[in-house]
């Protein structure tokens, strides 16, 4: 079979089981994907509020001075974000491994992939591991830890660069008519490809990895060697078919989050208004409430005083009455 025909037997396939979906989106949500999902409903804080934030942790830092509880606060945070990326990992690691056999089993049955020698010998070294799944879970789960590293230094580059943009635009603003986000991203437009690249390419050589764990049986360095030789000679089976697939996600993806940011916006913007409604309203009903009262206690028991032949305020000479 040709590789356009393997290409779109697999997006068949793809379309036909809907339980796919679920585990490729429960893995990408555990990997990172939920900080995309929650950007629409979060509001960003205005440079001023950062600045309070940030600056009781950076300025005794850049002083010498090291305070338990900052320290406390940063480990905290560099806790959290490695138990994030251990269990996040194992969780993507196991739906890695669901999809493929599935996908293996898929092919099989849609007559994709024929019952070859080396077809044989995946077949029983996937027969040997249905036993070992804590296993295989543990060697994809570093093999995209592995495969991600050129990313991570890429991204700690990249962000040192963006972060003295955003604090020359701070300092020393270009054009303060341009919102502050669009012009560090203008000025730091090559640092953020570079990290998107870098990260594109750490997806799919580790999801090549992991492929090379489950099928084959290969080893991690093994597996991970086979992804860069794979995606080095053969970039039209390996990087062409994820950037087909990747960049049409990408431009709905993109657009789902910009609707929803929207619907986010005026929902925040009716809500506001319903309670601005409200207060008035309320205010009203308590002036009303207080006028009423007002007039029924002048009618019963008049004002203390008053002449009764005349309005109140009226005095004339030799008249007493008169309000108080």
């Amino acid at each position: 079979m040709t590789r356009s025909g393997v290409f779109f037997a697999s997006l068949l396939v793809s379309l036909g089981r809907p339980a796919w979906w679920l585990l490729a989106l429960a893995g990408f949500l555990a990997r990172g994907g939920i900080l995309l999902a929650i950007l629409p409903i979060v509001n960003l804080p205005s440079p001023l509020v950062m600045s309070n934030l940030v600056a009781p942790v950076i300025v005794p830092l850049a002083l010498g001075h090291v305070d338990a509880g900052v320290l406390a606060a940063i480990a905290i945070i560099v806790a959290g974000l490695l138990a994030w990326l251990i269990v996040g990992g194992l969780i993507g690691a196991a739906t890695d491994l669901a999809l493929i056999r599935d996908g293996l089993a898929a092919a099989r049955e849609e007559g994709v992939t024929g019952r070859t020698a080396g077809d044989a010998d995946a077949s029983s070294s996937t027969r040997r591991d249905e036993q070992s799944g804590r296993s295989l879970v543990t060697r994809i789960l570093v093999v995209r830890l592995l495969a991600h590293l050129p990313f991570a230094v890429v991204l700690a580059l990249g962000t040192a660069v963006i972060v003295q943009i955003a604090y020359a635009e701070l300092t020393r603003p270009a054009a303060v008519d341009t919102p502050l986000v669009v012009r560090v991203v203008a000025a730091g437009a090559w640092p953020i490809v570079a990290i998107v690249v870098a990260w594109f390419v750490g997806e799919l050589a580790g999801g090549v990895a992991a492929r090379r764990i489950v099928l084959a049986g290969d080893g991690v360095r093994a597996a991970l060697a086979g992804a860069v030789h794979s995606l080095v000679r053969r970039p039209r089976s390996t990087v062409v078919p994820a950037l087909v697939t990747t960049l049409p996600l990408a431009a709905i993806l993109g657009g789902t989050l910009g609707g929803a940011r929207v619907a986010w916006l005026r929902a925040g913007a009716a809500r506001s208004a319903a309670l601005t409604f409200e207060a008035v309203r309320a205010g009203a009903e308590r002036d009303r409430v207080a006028v009423s009262s007002d007039e029924s206690g002048a009618a019963v028991g008049g004002t203390f005083g008053a002449s009764t032949h005349h309005r109140p305020g009226d005095r004339p000479l030799g008249d007493d009455g008169g309000s108080l």
